[in-house]
């Protein structure tokens, strides 16, 4: 037997179902909610204003070609369209940006191609977040980012300690308590 969706649609109904927008939750681990809890009470605790944080990530932009009409002059460049066709390629051009936010502005934004590695991360940081950092927060700041394994990395630890930078760990499977991760 074959039922068409409206004969299930009125069949859930009448079963008293509704249906009902499905509501984003952050998953926790319950080792990670221990950790959390330790954060909020101490965030509590000392009257946490965030006044010097600078909270840093990285996220990824595609550009998609959405026109369905492109205009040209006959006979004018070397590539045009024939026949009002034009190809398409097969994946959309992609390109990464890292930056931060603070209280104090916006840092440098960079922007790269492919895939970021601890080495590219600790550049990133020398090219943007230091020279922020010695400008706007010479004398007191912290660093915020999430858990990534390339911002957690021995090499960048070493980097973030060789370059006084006061970096600030947040709990794990925590992005609602990092700001900028509303932003992008």
């Amino acid at each position: 037997m074959v039922a068409s969706g409206r004969t299930i649609s009125r069949a859930i109904s009448r079963l008293g179902w509704r249906k009902v927008a499905t509501k984003y939750c952050q998953i926790v681990e319950p080792r990670n909610r221990v950790k959390r809890f330790i954060y909020a009470c101490f965030c509590k605790k000392y009257h946490e204003k965030f006044d010097d944080a600078i909270d840093v990530d990285e996220t990824t932009v595609e550009v998609r070609l959405c026109s369905r009409m492109n205009y040209n002059k006959p006979k004018v460049g070397l590539l045009r369209p024939v026949g009002g066709k034009m190809g398409k390629p097969k994946h959309n051009f992609k390109v990464h940006l890292f930056g931060g936010i603070s209280r104090k502005g916006l840092t440098p934004l960079v922007i790269f191609t492919g895939t970021m590695f601890s080495k590219d991360f600790q550049n990133f940081l020398a090219a943007s977040i230091l020279p922020f950092i010695r400008r706007k927060m010479p004398y007191n700041h912290r660093l915020f980012m999430d858990n990534d394994p390339k911002h957690m990395s021995h090499s960048t630890r070493r980097f973030i300690l060789l370059n006084d930078i006061n970096h600030f760990e947040t709990p794990p499977q925590s992005p609602d308590l990092m700001p900028i991760e509303m932003v992008i």
